[in-house]
């Protein structure tokens, strides 16, 4: 249950009320650690890169980037892969479709809110938290 008291959230909702707009809250619950497409879990920490800071680059230090996520069932790698590519540097040579996670939990708060207003009127079970 979600409580936002004084919040400008709760001045949005009456807003949208008082105009007829639907306005829906939503779990986030693993909704940026699921496929949109299979809905089987990503893998997280799928990329390293030189640190952006350049005193930790300096040293060569590397860390995983966090924006990334990756699908490894084989059904999706085969649906329309293609590789992850950044113009000028090495491609990625990875087996699995590769999300950006805010993009990620986007395809997936449509998904939800698809199946609760138009589907059947339940979350979905991918993202249920008693699955």
């Amino acid at each position: 249950m979600y409580h936002y008291a004084n919040s400008s959230w709760n001045r949005f909702r009456t807003l949208f009320a008082r105009n007829g707009i639907p306005c829906y809250l939503l779990d986030e619950y693993r909704t940026s650690s699921v496929c949109p497409h299979c809905h089987g879990r990503v893998r997280k920490n799928i990329r390293r890169r030189l640190s952006p800071r350049p005193w930790q680059a300096r040293k060569g230090r590397m860390e995983f980037v966090h924006g990334l996520v990756g699908c490894p069932n084989p059904e999706c790698i085969n649906q329309d892969w293609t590789p992850f590519e950044i113009p000028g540097r090495r491609p990625l040579r990875l087996r699995m479709k590769v999300h950006n996670r805010d993009v990620l939990s986007t395809k997936n708060f449509v998904s939800i809110v698809r199946s609760v207003v138009f589907g059947d009127g339940r979350r979905p079970d991918a993202f249920s938290r008693n699955r």
